[in-house]
């Protein structure tokens, strides 16, 4: 996730905190979201504007519905974008 370059550690904060909830309130297959605020690819520093998220599933057999991980994918990213 990349913000405007002026974003806070505080709006990028808050970011990842409407991230997490909506994962875990909206897809079943989330085991844990984890947000790293400022830190580039291979651990490099990077400024608060910039955050990945890694987000951990439970086992395919628990799930809900058989979905292939793309699809999951696909209608995460649909959610957060709303």
């Amino acid at each position: 996730v990349t913000g405007i370059p002026s974003t806070s550690l505080e709006e990028s904060i808050r970011v990842s905190q409407v991230f997490n909830k909506t994962l875990k309130d909206n897809f079943p297959q989330v085991k844990s979201v984890l947000a790293t605020i400022g830190r580039a690819e291979k651990g490099e520093t990077s400024d608060a504007n910039y955050m990945e998220v890694l987000v951990e599933v439970n086992p395919v057999e628990t799930w809900p519905r058989r979905i292939t991980m793309p699809e999951l994918s696909s209608e995460m990213q649909e959610a957060l974008e709303r």
